[in-house]
């Protein structure tokens, strides 16, 4: 391209033209088009043949918009207008599609102030609009996603740990109304400052990686009283597109039912082994339908001739000698019907110190049911009466020896 650099208008002229911002100038009470530069006529789907018409006759399109009232109104005020990502809808292709412009509406006054044309610059904005809409509707059905979500989900914005948004739920687990959205997370559960919580937090946002509690307390405030509380949570990190951390999801659940009850299992447990070891007769406990020794006091274990390391175990596993036995069979019968088996001066062979011995024991099989009645463990009690059965048998052997030295000859 030649240019005369002594032509000063064809070089602003060419300037205008070859401008990437487009640009129109607009003249008289019609808004006769005098300038549009090649990147105006691309933002208008339009040619060079539209420069001298009326701008509301070239862009027909433009009748129900509010552009041509608005340059009426900087025609007659003389005030200049500023737009940001404004939506236009242009004839292009011979579709009408949707455009968003960031544009000036810039009166130009003679030496009597009067108007005599407006500059119109603008900047197509449709891709960065575009873009911002999507990224608006993926974070509108985020956060939708968030406050359907059955269970407790919140975010926290940036290192200050600012509550950005906490659906229903969550609220519910803080004890806490929507009034802390917008806080400081301490703000919001001040009670919290002195707890784990808050390190945690800041670990993850500083270091990108994940944190996972399992059966975590947590001391939370409602009402003034405090209380103790038990979590499942994650806080995990959410990037930015630079791959820096920008927020916390924090997802929860609350289980302090489930560990206030298992606590009060736990202690239930102890006061009841307790009680089984400290009980003066020999006791054991069975659970499974495979009759696993759990539990078997000192006085039980000295009956069958071992040590401790039979729990865990099987009966027919730990106590081998009694598979030649009915004990076992009936051990799994009392399991399975659920009705308690007793039994008074009953013989056994037992193995002690390496000898096998006769025995009697007198003992009960009583089944444990659940809520459902069904059965999922069995206590056994006994006695070992080996000696009373032994002097039982020695007396008849001499009352048996007596009348036969009694009878006359």
């Amino acid at each position: 391209m030649q240019i005369n650099l002594d032509d000063k208008a064809g070089i602003f002229i060419t300037l205008i033209e070859e401008s990437p911002m487009p640009i129109a100038l607009y003249t008289g009470e019609n808004m006769v088009i005098e300038v549009a530069n090649k990147a105006m006529l691309k933002a208008w789907g339009r040619d060079a043949s539209v420069i001298g018409k009326e701008l509301a006759l070239a862009l027909p399109e433009l009748k129900d918009q509010p552009f041509l009232d608005i340059l009426e109104q900087v025609r007659s005020t003389g005030m200049p207008y500023e737009a940001k990502e404004d939506k236009a809808v242009l004839l292009n292709d011979d579709v009408l599609q949707t455009f968003y412009f960031d544009f000036t509406y810039k009166p130009l006054l003679d030496q009597e102030g009067k108007v005599w044309g407006i500059l119109n610059n603008a900047t197509d904005v449709t891709e960065l609009v575009n873009a911002k809409f999507k990224v608006e509707q993926s974070e509108a059905l985020f956060r939708q996603m968030i406050y359907d979500a059955p269970v407790a989900i919140g975010i926290l914005r940036g290192r200050d740990l600012v509550v950005e948004d906490a659906n229903d739920e969550l609220l519910k687990i803080w004890r806490k109304s929507k009034a802390v959205i917008g806080l400081k997370l301490l703000d919001g559960l001040p009670e919290i400052i002195d707890q784990p919580f808050p390190e945690l937090l800041l670990q993850v946002y500083d270091s990108g990686v994940a944190h996972y509690g399992y059966e975590t307390k947590a001391r939370l405030e409602h009402n003034g009283v405090e209380s103790d509380c038990y979590f499942n949570f994650v806080y995990d990190p959410i990037f930015g597109q630079n791959g820096e951390v920008t927020r916390i999801m924090v997802v929860a659940n609350e289980i302090t039912l489930q560990v206030v009850s298992k606590m009060e299992a736990a202690k239930s447990e102890e006061r009841f082994r307790n009680f089984m070891y400290d009980v003066p007769m020999a006791t054991a406990y069975y659970e499974t339908e495979d009759i696993v020794i759990s539990l078997a006091n000192d006085e039980m274990l000295r009956f069958w001739g071992k040590d401790k390391s039979v729990i865990g175990k099987t009966v027919a596993e730990a106590i081998p000698e009694l598979n030649l036995q009915p004990s076992v069979e009936i051990l799994k019968a009392v399991y399975q019907t659920g009705v308690t088996y007793h039994a008074d001066q009953e013989e056994f062979q037992v193995v002690i110190d390496g000898k096998e011995e006769k025995r009697w024991f007198s003992f009960t099989y009583k089944p444990i049911k659940d809520s459902n009645g069904q059965v999922y463990a069995i206590i056994q009690a006994a006695m070992d009466v080996t000696k009373l059965v032994r002097l039982q048998q020695q007396k008849d052997e001499f009352l048996g020896i007596a009348s036969h030295e009694l009878k006359p000859r």
